[in-house]
């Protein structure tokens, strides 16, 4: 895949998955119950009487988890979206092959 071809399908990508996760966030309710058990636990993170080096180790801890994870969704959506654009590429290279 040539660099322009793949900087278009990295912007058409991050276009679609920023959509993608509005929707579901609005509709899924996995995910709505999901995000109403966070604010849970953030009010009563906010609660604890923690010392703040300790507060701040665990800040980066879940920061980093969630980063990870944000990540692997991503990659794991782009290897598809690849993966939807090789096949189709394919079958038009079987078109084009029979038609000669």
């Amino acid at each position: 895949m040539n660099t322009i071809n793949a900087m278009e399908l990295t912007a058409n990508y991050e276009e679609k998955l920023a959509v993608l996760k509005a929707e579901m966030s609005m509709t899924d309710k996995y995910i709505q119950q999901d995000n109403n058990d966070l604010t849970e636990l953030e009010n009563r993170y906010e609660r604890l009487d923690i010392p703040y080096p300790v507060r701040r180790f665990l800040d980066d801890y879940i920061a980093c988890m969630q980063t990870k994870y944000e990540r692997l969704a991503d990659l794991c959506y782009l290897a598809g979206e690849r993966g939807l654009l090789a096949d189709t590429e394919y079958r038009a290279d079987k078109k084009i092959a029979a038609i000669r």
